[in-house]
C-alpha cells in the first residue's frame, strides 16, 4: 500500500530459525504470530533455554525508546540447565523511556 509518498506494508510472512513467521501492520504496532519457534532461533538473546519449541502471539512495536511486546509466550518440549520445562505466560516487555 501507498501512502503519503511512502511504501506501508500491511502483512508479511517470513521464517525465523527455519519456522514460519507472520506480522500484519495495524498503523503502528504490529500483530505477530510465531508457532513454532526453534528454541535455537533464539540464541543470542539471553533466553537461557538449551532445547524445545517456542510460540508466540502478540502486539509488538518497534517505535519509541525500545521494542515493546505484549502477548502470549509458551514454550514445549523445553530444557533448561538439563532439567525439563514447559507452560505459557502472559508477557509484557518493554524497552527503557528515555524522560
Amino acid at each position: 500500500m501507498v501512502e503519503n509518498k511512502a511504501v506501508r506494508i500491511l502483512a508479511a510472512e517470513g521464517s525465523i530459525g527455519g519456522a514460519r513467521a507472520v506480522a500484519a501492520d495495524t498503523g503502528g504496532p504490529f500483530l505477530v504470530s510465531a508457532p513454532a519457534l526453534p528454541v535455537s532461533a533464539l540464541r543470542g538473546t539471553g533466553v537461557p533455554i538449551q532445547a524445545g519449541t517456542v510460540a508466540l502471539f502478540g502486539v509488538a512495536d518497534l517505535r519509541g525508546a525500545g521494542p515493546s511486546f505484549d502477548g502470549i509466550v509458551a514454550l514445549e518440549n523445553g530444557v533448561a540447565s538439563g532439567l525439563p520445562i514447559s507452560g505459557g505466560v502472559d508477557v509484557a516487555l518493554a524497552g527503557a523511556r528515555r524522560g
